[in-house]
């Protein structure tokens, strides 16, 4: 029998190092345990690429907040973009423990993020996936994501983010989305579904 843990996470691109601070990390929040996979800070830990069988020394920190880091190599080997998935896996044999590093591209989803300043496109390269004529919702109304502001999300920030409104029939629904809601759009023959997304998922089970 084999137990596995699993931490699976959307990553935007403060932690991509898109948003001019150039460090690469995933956020930890504060509130999740994730000791079953990084069970002491500043322990660098090797995982195995499971589609190259490569291989990347990350480590757990904690200042002001907790991070995983060390993961600069990994998103630029696998060109990752805003609301892709990275995947962290320990998986416990009878004899030894091996710990194992995955993603996943959505590239067939938008990913947006609901603030008090409108949604944040977290893979703006994909917003073309939406035809404004044709697209609809599984409502049947045609749905939009257009630009609205582009403001600091802090006074330190080294660049602007760039809010959307989300427009359904003639429109906007913004309100009826919560601070920190993560939306996938997927879009598939010109129609687009919408669902709420999670963040973080962690994952335990044995096989």
């Amino acid at each position: 029998m084999i137990k596995i843990d699993q931490l699976i996470k959307k990553i935007n691109n403060t932690e991509l190092g898109k948003t001019g601070t150039h460090e690469t990390y995933v956020h930890i929040p504060t509130e999740l345990d994730i000791s079953s996979i990084f069970p002491n800070i500043n322990e660098e830990i090797e995982f195995k690429d499971r589609r190259s069988n490569s291989f990347y020394k990350v480590r757990l920190t904690k200042g002001r907040e907790q991070r995983i880091c060390g993961l600069g190599p990994f998103y630029r080997d696998k060109q990752l973009c805003g609301g892709d998935e990275i995947l962290f896996e320990k998986r416990m044999y009878a004899d030894h423990i091996e710990y194992i590093i995955d993603y996943k591209h959505l590239d067939q989803s938008i990913i947006l993020k609901k603030s008090n300043n409108g949604f944040e496109v977290l893979n703006q390269e994909l917003l073309n996936l939406i035809n404004n004529s044709t697209t609809e919702s599984q409502s049947g109304l045609q749905i939009k994501i257009e630009f609205s502001q582009s403001i600091k999300k802090r006074a330190d920030s080294q660049v602007e983010t760039q809010y959307y409104n989300l427009i359904l029939g003639n429109k906007t629904i913004n309100d009826q989305y919560s601070n920190k809601d993560i939306l996938e759009i997927k879009i598939k023959d010109s129609k687009a579904f919408i669902t709420k997304a999670f963040i973080w998922k962690k994952i335990s089970f044995a096989q």
